[in-house]
């Protein structure tokens, strides 16, 4: 896919893109090309993955991985936070938040997978965090495989944290606010120092209680990350480009450029980004 922006007749026409993503269902697609079939007419849509765009026999520290299916596995809670991820299936108790079932084993409805739950007593910014067991370096790199859900109007924040060696924990990866009402996969990669690290999923309460973020299918990769779907433009995943892989046509007559709050120009441009909606 090329992004072509092409430059109007004066200076007021900046053009920006911001949270690219590919979708394998055409049901969530709101603009169809010009040669989608008529109103009225339907056609079978193409099967969505329910599965990781890995294959299982790459996926090394098979011990650490976990579905939830029978519980935590060897992960933990952390002990230093406000409150702890909680093991479900179904939908959450409140209404325009959580998923309706898990990732592992969709709309059986028998599958289960772990929340945080925004509702009262918890508080704005209240954090719970879900650690993984130590986990052996086997090579230069690691990839950090899972699903995420993060659907409401409250919708706060999914940091994961790496501990390498045991020593400060380090923010790898951040989705801040609503990602829709599906389930998304992350992807993070990681280049431990240490002989040893962890992850940790830290799920943060927003501002009310429409707020509810779940995990599930999470795994171990002893190696590269394979390309992501999505590109948010940030720059705080690991050791991966803020372009996520995207490049520049070398055909055309400049390149795109990556900012953030406002372009230069006056009364052209965005005043800020899509993906946090602030000038940073």
């Amino acid at each position: 896919v090329v992004f072509e922006g092409v430059r109007g007749n004066s200076y007021n026409g900046d053009i920006a893109l911001d949270d690219i993503s590919f979708t394998v269902s055409s049901a969530n697609c709101r603009i169809q090309p010009p040669d989608a079939l008529p109103a009225g007419m339907t056609t079978a849509a193409p099967p969505v993955s329910t599965t990781s765009s890995v294959s299982p026999t790459t996926i090394g520290n098979q011990g650490n991985d976990c579905n939830f299916e029978s519980g935590i596995c060897k992960w933990t809670f952390d002990s230093q936070v406000h409150f702890n991820w909680t093991r479900h299936k179904g939908s959450t108790g409140s209404g325009g938040t959580g998923p309706k079932y898990d990732h592992t084993l969709g709309s059986t409805g028998k599958g289960w997978y772990m929340f945080i739950e925004a509702s009262y007593p918890r508080k704005p910014n209240d954090t719970a965090g879900l650690v993984s067991p130590t986990i052996q370096k086997s090579g230069p790199y690691a990839c950090v495989l899972f699903w995420y859900h993060m659907f409401g109007p409250h919708i706060g924040a999914l940091n994961v944290y790496m501990k390498d060696g045991g020593q400060t924990k380090t923010l790898m990866y951040q989705k801040v606010g609503s990602q829709g009402d599906e389930w998304k996969e992350g992807l993070l990669q990681l280049s431990p120092t240490k002989s040893s690290y962890q992850v940790i999923f830290e799920g943060v309460r927003g501002t009310s209680y429409q707020g509810d973020i779940s995990l599930d299918d999470i795994s171990f990769q002893n190696n590269q990350c394979p390309p992501s779907s999505e590109c948010t433009f940030e720059n705080v995943v690991g050791s991966q480009s803020s372009s996520c892989g995207w490049t520049q046509d070398g055909s055309d007559n400049f390149d795109w450029s990556r900012a953030t709050g406002a372009t230069a120009s006056y009364q052209t441009g965005p005043p800020f980004d899509h993906t946090y909606g602030t000038k940073q």
